[in-house]
């Protein structure tokens, strides 16, 4: 998956603007006031269908959510090369998926740092992600 720029970052904000009227979304460049981070901060109180926020302030326990996040938002974020992180209730940033390198590469790491647990417990280095 190739590094998004910030043609891809006006084209997220458009199509979550269009899509989710509600969102207010802008980018996380102006919003976060560091210049290097590609991505849109969204409203979470945008519905994504009657009666259903794409992340409300409120948590809800529902079949709909991943968290504090909607799974219809998610799946529509991923089906375009994005990745939904909850920055605060009713806040979520929109960020690049990371490649497949950035994830073998996370996946060494995650393996190093369980080897390395595994040699001072009795837990074996595929028990999980690192503590």
């Amino acid at each position: 998956m190739p590094t998004k720029t910030l043609i891809d970052e006006a084209a997220l904000i458009a199509d979550l603007n269009a899509h989710f009227p509600g969102a207010k979304a802008q980018s996380l460049r102006s919003w976060s006031s560091n210049p290097t981070q590609i991505g849109a901060v969204v409203s979470g109180e945008a519905e994504i269908e009657p009666g259903y926020c794409i992340g409300p302030y409120n948590p809800l326990d529902d079949e709909a959510y991943n968290g504090s996040v909607h799974r219809g938002f998610e799946a529509w974020c991923e089906d375009r090369g994005w990745y939904v992180e909850t920055y605060e209730y009713g806040v979520l940033w929109v960020v690049p998926l990371p490649s497949q390198m950035e994830l073998a590469a996370w996946r060494t790491k995650c393996d190093a740092i369980n080897e390395a647990h595994a040699q001072r417990s009795n837990l074996h280095a595929g028990d999980g992600l690192p503590l």
